[in-house]
């Protein structure tokens, strides 16, 4: 197994399992949090996406080529300021889950056109959890799984059984 290999794997099953936890709940449901103070299934759905692009552009990927956000307020929606994650509107949360598929699939896409060689190269901006671009993919299933805990949790408060 490839340093890519292990990349798309880990994105395919994180981005398998985000949509199996999100594709059942309603729109009510993607807003409801289990604390006044929790993440919404929808709001983290939106981080998530924000995170997907993110990632993209460390890849090279133009910003002209990301796939197209639902409105023109999204990023502010769903920026990690300290507001964006306590609204109560999230404009239409149901898109959500197909909108980071998106996200999600286009991010394998420019795994799998990567040369090799991009994995090994410094992140153009030093981050805290990770040196290079491809610790930096590395990364990307863990934050989902982290977030994708924060939605069984929700599921679970709603009476949901769980998915895994």
């Amino acid at each position: 197994m490839t340093s890519k290999d292990a990349i798309l794997y880990s994105l395919r099953f994180s981005g398998n399992l985000t949509g199996m936890m999100v594709g059942d709940l309603s729109r009510q449901e993607l807003h409801h949090r289990i604390v006044p103070t929790a993440n919404a299934a929808a709001w983290i759905l939106g981080h998530l996406i924000l995170s997907e692009r993110g990632a993209m552009k460390i890849l090279g990927v133009p910003a002209e080529s990301l796939p197209a956000l639902p409105d023109d307020g999204f990023e502010q929606r769903f920026a990690r300021d300290e507001t964006a994650p306590k609204s109560e509107h999230y404009g239409d949360a149901e898109v959500l889950p197909a909108v980071f598929k998106e996200h999600r699939d286009a991010l394998i896409r420019a795994v799998e056109a990567a040369d090799d060689s991009v994995f090994g190269q410094p992140l153009p901006q030093p981050m805290r959890i990770a040196r290079t671009v491809g610790e930096f993919l590395l990364f990307v299933p863990i934050h989902v799984s982290t977030h994708i805990g924060q939605i069984s949790a929700i599921r679970r408060s709603l009476g949901r059984p769980p998915v895994v």
